[in-house]
């Protein structure tokens, strides 16, 4: 009867691992990631930027966050991803309710850059964040040559400032 009873205590424990695998899943397959996935890699990942005396944290499928010290303050929770004027934003809405005013909310104007990165953040109205996050998720070909060309461009000026600094010594 010892030997049964331990053999179902580690079957059940088995269905619990494996029913935890399967919320996981369940959890990463429930968002919309792009129309050809190109969001997937921002699952589990958080972005920040400190400015001023706050840190800014931008977890896409999340929440967002404003950190000082020990304390956070929430931004709001995902909402979704929609394109405004030609441009995605990431929408956090429901954060935590401001002192006599709305609850908290972070919209995300993503543009094209060289990297995931959060470039600058605003509070263009009361308790109403708005960030700007560079990635080359949402770079077309044609932006990505003109990163590329920009980039080749700044090599070559830092290699003429190098070189007409050596000429000098």
């Amino acid at each position: 009867a010892e030997a049964a009873r331990l053999e179902v205590e580690d079957l059940q424990e088995g269905i619990r691992k494996y029913e935890g695998k399967i919320q996981t899943i369940d959890h990463f397959l429930k968002h919309n990631y792009g129309v050809d996935g190109e969001f997937m890699a921002f699952n589990g990942k958080c972005f920040d930027i400190f400015q001023r005396q706050y840190t800014y944290e931008m977890c896409p499928f999340d929440a967002s966050r404003q950190k000082e010290g020990g304390s956070s303050t929430s931004l709001g929770t995902w909402e979704g991803w929609e394109v405004q004027d030609d441009k995605i934003i990431f929408k956090f809405k429901n954060g935590q309710g401001c002192w006599q005013g709305p609850q908290r909310s972070n919209i995300v104007t993503l543009k094209c850059g060289s990297e995931n990165k959060i470039l600058s953040v605003d509070e263009p109205s009361r308790c109403v964040y708005a960030m700007v996050f560079g990635t080359p998720a949402v770079c077309s070909f044609e932006h990505a040559q003109a990163l590329r060309l920009n980039a080749e461009a700044q090599l070559m000026d830092d290699e003429e400032d190098i070189m007409s600094h050596t000429a000098a010594q």
